[in-house]
């Protein structure tokens, strides 16, 4: 099964991947996007761009339309990184066709999305953190897309809730 756990940043998609991981050995991680670029050496800007977000998208899509026969877990799915795009309402959003068909193209391969919300209480939370609005936007943007279908794509979308353990429940119970 191929799995993408979406959500903004700081909404403990990590730790539900690998905590579901080491009780369900067979399934691979597939790192985010992000980690994995800066590991080979991009370097992205602060605050981050356009641009960072949509070489992320495409990174993120190669992964996920990329051939496996193993269970595979992915740390982040392509459409996280459209609401980020989304999220720049004064940028030239020409790129914006050409990205969604990107997203609707890699989606294919995804047998289930998990969406990870904010919360209320926020359980991870950023405290005043600059990017606090930001991970605020793109979580409603994502909702719309995931919960909402608002892009069309008929999508298998669970939203998790709760302790990271309850979240691991209630994936394995899908």
């Amino acid at each position: 099964m191929r799995i993408a756990i979406s959500g903004s940043h700081a909404t403990g998609k990590t730790s539900l991947a690998r905590l579901f991981a080491e009780m369900q050995p067979a399934y691979l991680i597939v790192e985010e996007p992000y980690y994995l670029m800066v590991s080979e050496g991009t370097l992205f800007s602060d605050p981050p761009t356009f641009e960072d977000f949509e070489s992320q998208l495409e990174r993120s899509a190669a992964l996920v339309s990329a051939e496996s026969s193993v269970d595979v877990l992915f740390d982040r799915c392509p459409i996280d990184f459209l609401a980020y795009l989304y999220a720049f309402r004064d940028a030239d959003l020409r790129d914006l066709p050409r990205c969604f068909e990107i997203v609707k193209e890699s989606v294919r391969t995804i047998d289930l999305v998990v969406y990870v919300p904010i919360e209320s209480p926020d359980l991870v939370g950023m405290g005043s953190h600059e990017y606090s609005r930001l991970r605020r936007w793109v979580d409603r943007t994502l909702r719309g897309f995931l919960l909402d279908d608002e892009l069309g794509l008929g999508l298998n979308v669970v939203e998790v809730r709760g302790s990271v353990e309850e979240r691991v429940r209630q994936l394995a119970d899908q």
